[in-house]
């Protein structure tokens, strides 16, 4: 269904993004990384249902019992249903799951180093303070 390798791509793409966020290179306000996430954990819980809808797509028997109708049924369930390598829908959609999974964990590590940030801000500013206030 997709490409495998822009999705290897992808996929290792938001591990990079995620990392520079662990280690403060990549911050994202509070707020905003709170709706990127929540639109992360609804677009998952889409994605499960469209995947877990595929062993619905295709009733093999519905086809008939002529050799061909059973092969052509057979096809059409490698296409929704198939092992891993098939290029089947359900294999497109976990690829997908995957990608959107590591990108929120990527809006949940930026959101760290946000509010990581802010309360290292927070403490030279109040160091700053008593100095002055000295």
């Amino acid at each position: 269904m997709g490409d495998a390798n822009s999705m290897i791509d992808m996929k290792q793409q938001f591990t990079n993004y995620a990392n520079s966020a662990a280690s403060g290179q990549l911050i994202i306000e509070d707020g905003v990384a709170d709706k990127c996430i929540q639109h992360c954990q609804n677009y998952l819980v889409d994605l499960n249902a469209l995947k877990f809808r595929c062993s619905e797509l295709v009733h093999v028997a519905s086809f008939g019992t002529l050799k061909s109708a059973s092969a052509l049924g057979n096809k059409f369930h490698t296409l929704a249903i198939g092992d891993t390598g098939t290029g089947s829908l359900k294999e497109a959609i976990q690829e997908r799951i995957d990608v959107v999974m590591q990108m929120e964990e990527m809006f949940k590590k930026a959101k760290d180093a946000f509010t990581s940030s802010d309360e290292a801000t927070k403490d030279k500013l109040r160091q700053a303070m008593n100095k002055i206030d000295k």
